[in-house]
């Protein structure tokens, strides 16, 4: 066997019966580590640009806009739509429970087309009592309908 440093290991096959076949790679001695803490490479001052902060803070929208982008919604209206177009889902796109109003949506449409035959009038049946009784909800204040999906509370 040759000499190696305490940095070289030779590893052997269990299996095999001759060690002189398996041998690892040597390994790299181990860098001592640094005195003080990494920091990342800085650019070059270049004294046409100016240097920027790292930190950047979000641009506020003036005060008529933020009025306007946190509105909060109309119970009244949501009640109106909910009894005019409950079939069509509109109190739910209002309100931004956009699932809801696909659903409702979808189930006008397939009741409609399917009138013909007694699903059809069953579908349509189902769906003006979960309009009534969400109806109702709008106006008590129940469940969901306290407030819209951001969670901003009616009005």
């Amino acid at each position: 066997m040759t000499s190696r440093t305490p940095n070289e290991m030779t590893m052997t096959n269990p299996f095999s019966q001759d060690p002189q076949n398996w041998k690892s790679q040597p390994q790299y001695p181990q860098q001592p580590f640094a005195q003080q803490p990494y920091a990342p490479p800085q650019p070059a001052q270049d004294p046409q640009y100016p240097q920027y902060p790292v930190a950047y803070t979000q641009p506020q929208m003036p005060a008529q806009q933020q009025a306007v982008a946190f509105s909060p919604k109309s119970k009244a209206a949501a009640a109106l739509l909910a009894f005019f177009l409950g079939g069509l889902g509109a109190h739910n796109f209002y309100l931004g429970y956009t699932g809801k109003g696909f659903c409702q949506l979808a189930l006008l449409v397939f009741g409609v087309f399917t009138s013909l035959f007694v699903i059809g009038f069953l579908m349509l049946g189902a769906l003006s009592l979960w309009v009534l009784i969400e109806f109702i909800m709008i106006l008590t204040g129940g469940g969901a309908y306290t407030h819209d999906s951001v969670g901003r509370p009616l009005s």
